[in-house]
């Protein structure tokens, strides 16, 4: 209480007054109004100073009250201000995070990739020098045969009794295929083979995640389907005249199992296709076509005909219009993959073919919707297409 009483330094009789009447006013003070009144000096009666006192000091409360609120609202402010700006901030690290995050785990996947393809190409010998040059000579018969190779899902493991299917299968089902494909093409005489490859080579990751084992084995699939087709190509080199191979990205072929993630640049195919320039680059009567409208649409021009090729994932075969109005030229043939089934249809003029499965199928049974694996061939000649011959693969082994 002493301190309380104490004049300040520098204090006013009139602050004094008003510090000694505030600290009574809050029960902090037990003297009486004459006392203060005396302590201060002042020539006040002590029933003047409690007046005029209480007066200033309710005022005084009053201005405290309003610089509070004044206060308070101007820190709310600025304390919403900061939190959005800590929002903006936390918001724009996280988006950094998932970026840095995506990139990392792209490169892990790329460098692990590039590291076991690499591991895998080294165990193979390189295949020597193959000169085929009897087309160069060659009377022509205006005859050209196209073979559809589509959904080969190499690495997939079936075992219903319907259809069994396996990676030594999938060998004895192509080497069937293109022995029957020599066959009627040397029948037919035909000047080139065109070889479209529609997608789904692989079994690929797109029911799997990403782990690093599984990663090991896509790498061997794509690796033994490459192998698988490199040789398949070189049979068909020996025996006729000439071939161009096209390859079109499928929805099994991509590196991310989850399609959102997933870039379409981003594909297996694109390692298959890299494998097979390097292993084919010696044989003189193949031409690997590259994809220059579309990494995922092959464009051929047969004996005077637009033909296209791709997988199909993204169209739907009821509606086509839309993928025919893409091109700057008249469609005249489309060929898909990825139905899982054989059909032959006309969509306004252009005549639409869809292969069936090359691989056993457990989707297609559990579904009972179980199609023949038919791969097909189509023989042109300056008419168009004029034959197709459907090579059922159930007669691989027969």
């Amino acid at each position: 209480m002493d301190n309380i009483l104490k004049r300040k330094d520098g204090e006013t009789d009139y602050e004094y007054c008003f510090r000694l009447s505030w600290e009574k006013s809050k029960n902090q003070l037990d003297i009486d109004w004459q006392e203060i009144v005396d302590l201060c000096g002042l020539d006040w009666s002590a029933d003047h100073c409690r007046k005029t006192m209480i007066g200033a000091i309710r005022h005084q409360e009053y201005i405290n009250t309003k610089t509070r609120e004044q206060l308070t609202n101007e820190q709310y402010t600025k304390l919403l201000e900061k939190e959005l700006e800590l929002k903006k901030e936390k918001v724009k690290l996280t988006d950094l995070k998932t970026q840095v995050n995506k990139q990392i785990r792209e490169l892990a996947r790329k460098e692990s990739l590039s590291e076991l393809l690499e591991d895998k190409l080294k165990q193979l010998d390189m295949q020597p020098k193959m000169i085929n040059d009897s087309y160069k000579q060659r009377v022509t018969s205006n005859r050209d045969m196209v073979c559809l190779i589509s959904d080969i899902h190499y690495g997939i493991k079936t075992t219903n009794a319907i259809s069994p299917y396996d990676s030594d299968i999938c060998k004895q089902k192509m080497d069937y295929l293109i022995n029957k494909t020599i066959a009627f093409s040397l029948e037919n005489d035909v000047d080139k083979l065109y070889l479209m490859i529609l997608g789904d080579e692989i079994s690929g990751l797109i029911h799997n995640t990403t782990r690093l084992e599984q990663r090991e084995d896509v790498v061997s699939q794509v690796i033994e389907v490459s192998e698988l087709l490199y040789e398949s190509i070189v049979k068909l080199a020996k025996n006729l005249p000439f071939v161009v191979v096209g390859l079109a990205q499928g929805n099994h072929s991509r590196v991310m199992a989850d399609k959102k993630d997933s870039l379409e640049q981003e594909n297996f195919t694109r390692l298959i296709k890299e494998f097979l320039k390097l292993r084919l680059a010696n044989i003189s009567n193949v031409l690997l076509l590259e994809n220059k409208f579309d990494e995922s649409i092959i464009r051929l021009n047969i004996r005077g005909y637009n033909v296209i090729g791709l997988h199909g994932q993204n169209d739907k075969l009821n509606n086509l219009s839309r993928l025919i109005e893409m091109f700057d030229k008249k469609i005249d043939y489309i060929c898909l993959g990825h139905y899982h089934q054989s059909k032959e249809f006309e969509n306004n003029k252009t005549e639409v073919i869809v292969n069936g499965c090359f691989s056993g199928d457990d989707y297609s049974k559990r579904l009972r919707l179980y199609n023949k694996p038919i791969q097909k061939l189509l023989l042109f000649d300056n008419t168009g297409k004029i034959a197709t011959y459907n090579i059922n693969l159930d007669f691989y082994n027969k």
